[in-house]
């Protein structure tokens, strides 16, 4: 490995060491960049000269022995390879120069040090002993050799001209000229050569990486490893020990990186140990500056000229550790910052932060230097820290944002911006782990007593209180924010906080006195800034909603703000209510795209909290549509980007959903196990709560725990007419009440419930009403029931809900089957199985044919022909007329035959007309002997 590239160079030294051997001897300087490889090549060339009988001394210069006079030139008196005579002499010599040299300068190479009486001989001493054959002087590391020595060792180059001698002299390159004078003399002697090293080229790497690894191996690595390395020896060496030490075999090297690991650390210092003081001070410039490094910012960091720090990085960037004024890999970085002490570091980083900031560079690259610094008592700080947050946010770095938020409060001295903080600091840990954030709730609610809080700040505490059910401290921040509420913003701001409890907690609002001040709902207009507040417009549409209906405003206002409104720290709470206004207003078809894209966006940006609360409301669109698997399988991602014990009251949701899901899929025991886990008291001081209610009484309900399930629906619909929030789209507790006292045998309390529930949807379309219209049948006459179940039928496709629409499609086939019309019962059966199956409702399938569950789709695959109605549809037509039959929905049959919503229309209206029915309730029978064909594409 030592003389990879290094023939040229050996070459030359063997040719003039053959010139040394018929009496014209020589100089040589073999210099290059620091860890190049000179003292391998110095040494391997003493080994080959001493095996053809050459008589050796050697010395090695050191920092430490620079002041010591003749402490060089005593190394080659005492190399043991002297005539004890001449020995003897040279050693009473050196006593004498010393002691001459002991009164002048050591640094200074414009006076004589030693007499020349005494340098003459102390040379004649050294070329006695090329008498007995050629001599080779080998001096390591002249950057660091005492001046006595050098002002002795050029005038033994002088000597050497005619001399069976050859010196040799090894110097690494330095920031700043070392030696002038010597060097000066030097280059006038005619046999003085310089020999100049350079780091290996990839072909050089190349080379030495196959003396350790198969040609393969090397082959494969050899540009990454130059890459790190810039050709340097040291550090090529380094990464190998690495490599070995991670005990990867050849075989396994093949295409994989290299290994950088504790030995190019290592290393790394090792190349700046044997920089002079200025390289390394370079060196540590670099590392604390990173990519804001510049020569300038540089000399300014470490109090020198720029010009002087150039040359260090100059230096460095021969030597192969920094590439364009940056290291070439992390690690060499890192080991640079951990060789400093953590006082000197800390120095650094503060006085970076300084040197940075008074050059305007950006808030981010400022405030990881604050952090570093520690305790830096910088007046600007805070203010830097905070920008830097935002940036991080906006980057989607939330934990760098935490740590500067955190840096930042232990600076501020000012109560009421820490206060400020403090909350920030709570939010973003949400964001990541919403656990995390309860941790800062003792600390502000006693800001909040002390009125360090702004508006903003309160209503985000109270936020978090909620979602953490501590209700009773919620209730007093409530009251504290009420009370001292001023200003237009403040007071629009805090009006709908008051209107979003209402509609999500309503027990905390209910405690809190009204503060006359606050606008109400009627009250005049706020300013359009303020009223454009993503937020206020969620909640007022949402509000809406429940007073007076899923109106087309309210729908169009919870779009908009979806529209216009980024995902944020700030703006996840309005994105939910959006969402909840288009799930509640019966809307799910809308909400269901934009809940996907959020969750995506929310997993890009890695944020947890996010994801869960997405993914929650993601289970509620699911389970409204029908699509069990679904919302199982997001519900329980729920609770995967956060556990159940850290999501407060809020967990009815997910919860809930996961226990509808697994309930209509049949999963008892899961379910089960899931309504006895331990869940918080606060829950049904929440809507969530009414979630978890209905839930736990469908599964009751299905168990045939059928008063345990009365007693939930009832609770559930008496806490909605206590809180004002008795909207069957919420939650249809009086259908499901309904169904219970059918079973029970009480079909008048059934009938009132499930008439009172139709009223209350008044005549607009919406899943609800279908679900109302079916239990509404139940309880009718036998022959009103078809027309009923058919309204439901048709109000259940278009609204997507494909669970609702197989036990609409059930209760029809009952009751075509009590009517005795059989041809239509085996029809509807049909129909609900299949849709029932696509549902994953094995208990419904289960009812329809409890012997042979398969029997339909087995029936499907013998393909008999088309009837002679439906022989005039095309393939297409044909298809699409099988699935919308089967009650999917258009968007569902455009995906399903890859096809657009557009073409689904127009196949329907085309079967439509050669069918001569008006909807497609209507179509045929026939038409369901392809199912089995059709109903499965994908």
């Amino acid at each position: 490995m030592a003389l990879a590239e290094r023939a040229d160079e050996f070459a030359i030294l063997k040719s003039l060491a053959a010139d040394a051997a018929r009496g014209r001897g020589s100089s040589v300087v073999v210099c290059g960049p620091i860890a190049s490889g000179k003292t391998e090549l110095l040494n391997e060339f003493a080994d080959h000269a001493v095996a053809d009988g050459a008589t050796l001394l050697t010395a090695i210069g050191s920092p430490a022995e620079r002041c010591t006079p003749l402490g060089v030139f005593s190394q080659l008196v005492n190399s043991g390879s002297l005539t004890a005579e001449a020995a003897e002499h040279g050693k009473r010599l050196l006593a004498e120069g010393r002691d001459a040299a002991a009164a002048r300068d050591p640094e200074s190479e414009h006076v004589q040090h030693v007499r020349t009486q005494v340098v003459h001989e102390l040379c004649s001493v050294v070329l006695e002993q090329s008498v007995r054959g050629p001599l080779l002087v080998v001096v390591d590391d002249i950057q660091h050799v005492d001046i006595p020595s050098l002002q002795c060792l050029l005038a033994l180059v002088k000597r050497l001209r005619w001399a069976p001698a050859m010196l040799l002299l090894g110097e690494t390159d330095q920031a700043r000229d070392v030696n002038p004078l010597f060097h000066a003399g030097l280059l006038r002697q005619t046999h003085s050569h310089r020999i100049r090293l350079s780091p290996l080229s990839v072909d050089g790497v190349r080379a030495v990486l196959a003396e350790r690894q198969d040609p393969a191996a090397a082959n494969a690595l050899d540009d990454d490893v130059h890459t790190i390395t810039g050709g340097n020896p040291l550090l090529i060496r380094a990464l190998l020990e690495d490599a070995a030490s991670a005990h990867l075999s050849q075989g396994t090297r093949a295409g994989r990186g290299p290994v950088v690991g504790r030995a190019f650390g290592q290393a790394i210092l090792s190349c700046l140990h044997r920089c002079d003081e200025l390289t390394r001070d370079a060196a540590r410039g670099v590392a604390v500056l990173g990519e804001s490094g510049t020569a300038e910012l540089i000399g300014e960091l470490l109090g020198v000229e720029p010009r002087l720090a150039g040359h260090g990085l100059q230096r460095l960037t021969e030597a192969g550790l920094l590439d364009s004024s940056r290291f070439r890999h992390p690690a060499a970085r890192t080991a640079v910052l951990g060789g400093l002490g953590a006082p000197e570091r800390a120095a650094l980083h503060r006085k970076a932060a300084e040197l940075l900031h008074h050059h305007g560079v950006p808030a981010a690259t400022v405030a990881e230097h604050v952090v570093k610094a520690g305790e830096t008592g910088l007046p600007w700080a805070v203010p830097v820290l905070q920008r830097a947050t935002e940036q991080a946010l906006l980057d989607d770095q939330p934990e760098l944002a935490a740590r500067y938020l955190e840096h930042a409060h232990r600076l501020c001295t000012d109560q009421r911006t820490r206060a400020s903080i403090l909350t920030a600091l709570a939010g973003v840990e949400w964001r990541v782990n919403p656990s995390a954030s309860a941790r800062r709730l003792g600390q502000l609610i006693p800001l909040m007593r002390d009125g360090l809080l702004d508006t903003t700040a309160a209503t985000a505490l109270l936020g978090h209180l909620l979602w953490h059910g501590r209700t009773e401290d919620a209730t007093e921040v409530s009251g504290l924010l009420h009370e001292h509420a001023t200003g237009t913003r403040a007071l629009a701001e805090i009006g709908t906080a008051r209107q979003w409890l209402s509609l999500s907690y309503p027990t905390v609002l209910g405690t809190t006195p009204p503060n006359p001040a606050i606008p109400q709902q009627s009250a005049r207009p706020v300013p359009a800034v303020i009223n454009a507040d993503p937020n206020r417009r969620a909640t007022a549409a949402l509000h809406a909603v429940f007073t007076t209906g899923p109106t087309k405003d309210a729908v169009t206002s919870a779009e908009q703000v979806l529209q216009g409104t980024r995902l944020g720290d700030h703006t996840i709470a309005p994105i939910e209510t959006a969402l909840l206004t288009l799930i509640y207003a019966d809307r799910v078809d809308k909400a269901a795209p934009w809940c996907e894209l959020l969750q995506n966006e929310a997993a890009e940006r890695r944020a947890p909290g996010w994801e869960a609360m997405l993914c929650s409301l993601r289970a509620e669109i699911a389970f409204r549509g029908g699509d069990m698997k679904l919302a199982e399988t997001q519900a329980q991602l729920a609770f995967d980007h956060v556990s159940a014990p850290s999501w407060g009251p809020a967990i009815g949701l997910p919860l809930g959903n996961l226990v509808l899901a697994l309930t209509a899929m049949g999963r008892y025991a899961e379910a089960g196990t899931l309504l006895n886990q331990p869940l918080p008291d606060s829950l049904l001081d929440s809507r969530f709560g009414l979630h978890f209610l209905y839930a736990r009484g469908q599964y009751n309900l299905a168990t045939n725990a059928l008063y345990a399930a009365l007693a939930d629906f009832h609770t559930c619909g008496e806490l909605m007419a206590e809180w004002r929030l008795d909207l069957p789209a919420l939650i249809p507790w009086r259908s499901a009440a309904a169904e219970a006292y059918l079973r029970l045998g009480h079909r008048a309390r059934a009938e009132k419930l499930a008439t009172e529930q139709l009223a209350r949807c008044g005549r607009r379309h919406s899943r609800t009403r279908g679900i109302s219209l079916r239990v509404v049948a139940t309880t009718s006459d036998l022959r009103q029931r078809p027309k009923l179940l058919r309204e439901a039928e048709e109000e259940l496709q278009a609204c997507g809900d494909r669970l609702e629409l197989a036990r609409v499609l059930t209760e029809l086939s009952a009751a075509y089957q009590a009517l005795n019309e059989p041809s239509q019962v085996r029809l509807m059966a049909r129909r609900a199985w299949h849709v029932a199956k696509d549902c994953r409702a094995e208990p419904l399938c289960q009812t329809l044919m409890p012997q042979h569950t398969e029997e339909p789709a087995r029936e499907a695959a013998r393909k008999p022909a088309r009837t002679d109605r439906a022989k005039a549809l095309t393939d297409a037509e044909w298809r699409v007329a099988n699935l919308a039959a089967l009650g999917h929905t258009n968007l569902e049959i455009a995906g399903k035959l890859y096809i657009t919503v557009s073409t689904v229309e127009q196949h329907l209206t085309r079967v439509y007309r050669k069918l001569n029915v008006s909807r497609r309730t209507e179509l045929p029978t026939g038409l369901h002997a392809e199912l089995g064909d059709t109903a499965t594409v994908r």
